[in-house]
């Protein structure tokens, strides 16, 4: 958790957490994800807590793409064959890049 979570005193009442769901939770895609805030002091007794509304958390990042080879030289327009996979259905993008050195350097 990122943010100040002891010590507050009434003039920092309010601010933020940052909650690294992918530390707690990688590679996870869930629909029915909710954070909840528990206010306490030094008494034992907890405060009233506060939860978020129902979201969705996506830390799937497991997508791939499976190229075609390429047998022959090529020139001008190439052709690139792909499928793209990805177990959770979200919508994707590609970023498209190029290399002259066998690939240890690239080019958008």
């Amino acid at each position: 958790m990122i943010g100040t979570l002891s010590g507050i005193t009434r003039n920092d009442y309010s601010g933020f957490v940052i909650w690294d769901s992918n530390a707690d939770l990688p590679n996870i895609d869930l629909n029915a994800v909710k954070f909840k805030l528990v206010p306490m002091d030094a008494d034992p007794n907890e405060g009233t807590p506060a939860e978020t509304s129902v979201f969705h958390l996506d830390n799937y990042q497991l997508q791939f793409v499976t190229l075609s080879e390429f047998s022959t030289e090529k020139s001008d327009s190439i052709f690139v064959d792909f499928v793209l996979s990805d177990t959770t259905y979200d919508l994707l993008y590609l970023v498209v890049d190029y290399s002259t050195d066998f690939g240890s350097s690239w080019q958008l």
